[in-house]
Formats: C-alpha cells, sequence, structure tokens
C-alpha cells in the first residue's frame, strides 16, 4: 500500500522510507507524567491555598508579597524519592514558591529547614 510519508513527504510503501524519524525532545518521565495528573493538579491547588496563594519565602525572607507565577516546590525531589512516596502529595512537605524562589530552592541557596520554618511562620499567617 502507497502512502504519503510524514517524515519525508514522499510517497512510497508503508514502512520503507529511508528518512530516520526525528528524536523527541524529551523522555516523558515519570515525573512529567505526575505532574500532569489530576492527584498532583489538586495537591498544588491545595496547597497554594495553605499559603494564602503568595510566595513563602517573599513573604517570610524579604516581607514582600508576591503571587505572581507561583509553582510548587517539593521538599523532596521527586529525582530523589519518586512519584510513589507519600511525601510527593504531603502537604507538610510542599511550599508555594514564585518563580525565582523556586529556582533558588533547586540551587540549594537556603536549606530545607529553614524553608520549613518559613512556611510554618507563613500558614500560620492564613489560618
Amino acid at each position: 500500500m502507497l502512502i504519503t510519508c510524514r517524515r519525508c513527504g514522499r510517497v512510497h510503501a508503508l514502512g520503507s522510507c529511508a528518512v530516520p524519524e526525528k528524536p523527541r525532545r524529551y523522555a516523558r518521565s515519570e515525573a512529567r507524567a505526575f505532574r500532569s495528573s489530576a492527584l498532583w493538579q489538586r495537591t498544588a491547588e491545595e496547597v497554594r491555598a495553605l499559603d494564602g496563594n503568595t510566595c513563602v519565602v517573599c513573604m517570610e525572607r524579604d516581607g514582600a508579597v508576591n503571587d505572581r507565577r507561583l509553582q510548587v516546590h517539593h521538599l523532596d525531589p521527586l529525582s530523589e524519592t519518586g512519584t510513589s512516596c507519600p511525601s510527593a502529595t504531603d502537604a507538610a512537605r510542599l511550599a508555594t514558591l514564585c518563580e525565582r524562589c523556586h529556582e533558588q530552592a533547586g540551587r540549594g541557596d537556603f536549606s530545607k529547614e529553614q524553608l520549613l520554618e518559613w512556611m510554618a511562620a507563613h500558614r500560620a499567617r492564613f489560618r
């Protein structure tokens, strides 16, 4: 059967194209799939609500209210714990951070212990 090839645009027999398939931009990792799940979306929404839809670090460290470009940070990285670990969806181990503070947390600019202290103080404001 002749087809129009998706890879090269020519007409030839099915499966006989010599042009190699383009590599995918990224492999769909377990963590990426988890972040797309309904469970994670609900959890992230709950965590943002717990934190008053503001960045924990900006408010507690800098005294500034930042509610833009918020992300939810795992204190225990998914790359280390995996997505089946209970801490992946435990609100006590998740913090709402702005993009800048999330990058700083990923680099280790402040410790987990410091972030936990800021989280406790921050969440006390919104109870």
